[in-house]
Order: C-alpha cells, then sequence, then structure tokens
C-alpha cells in the first residue's frame, strides 16, 4: 500500500467554481520546498486566528456581532508518541466559518 500524497496547487486549482480564483490559485509560486498544502494551510490559519486575536482586541467600540469569528485556534488531540521513529505528534483539526450564499456564490467572514 502507498500512502496517497497530498494535494498539490495544480489539483486544487482545477476544481474551483470560481474562474476567478481558479486563475489566481494556478498562478501562485509552488510552495516553498518540503512543505506540503496540508502544513502550509495548517500555518496559514493558525497565522490567522493569531491575527483575529489581536485585530478584535484592537477593536475597542466593538459591540455583538461585530468581532471577527471566522479563524478559531484549532483543536488538538493527545500527543502521542512513536518510539520505533522517536517523533511526538498530535492531531490538529482547523475550521473557518464563514457565511456563505446558497452555491458558493459569495462568502464574508463570520461575526460574533
Amino acid at each position: 500500500m502507498a500512502v496517497t500524497a497530498d494535494l498539490t496547487l495544480a489539483e486544487v486549482a482545477a476544481k474551483c467554481t470560481d474562474s476567478s480564483v481558479a486563475t489566481y490559485v494556478s498562478g501562485m509560486d509552488a510552495l516553498p520546498t518540503g512543505v506540503a498544502l496540508a502544513e502550509f494551510l495548517a500555518k496559514f490559519l493558525q497565522a490567522c486566528a493569531v491575527a483575529q486575536v489581536t485585530k478584535n482586541a484592537l477593536n475597542t467600540t466593538a459591540t455583538v456581532g461585530e468581532l471577527l469569528d471566522s479563524y478559531p485556534l484549532p483543536t488538538t488531540g493527545t500527543v502521542q508518541t512513536d518510539t520505533t521513529l522517536n517523533i511526538q505528534s498530535f492531531d490538529s483539526t482547523y475550521q473557518l466559518n464563514v457565511v456563505s450564499i446558497a452555491g458558493l456564490d459569495t462568502s464574508v467572514p463570520s461575526y460574533a
């Protein structure tokens, strides 16, 4: 059995139903050497979550429903130890909360 390789940007672009997004993704530079799409997205969404916390903290006049709530911090599982490979790891689940018009024609951030 062989492990299924992670998605490539070209594979993702080919499945984008919005042509402007597909064109953008097709034009993106290759990911850094040794960084798969899942790793890139995890690091990107982690940065979004931290940036959201900072941005919300700076909005001192916000009322209910005006603070960003689209980029929650990931939930993580317990640390697992592989004594054969001498590594520790854990699963993380990232999430993105958006409000979308039916058919995904338009999506906007969610607010808390």
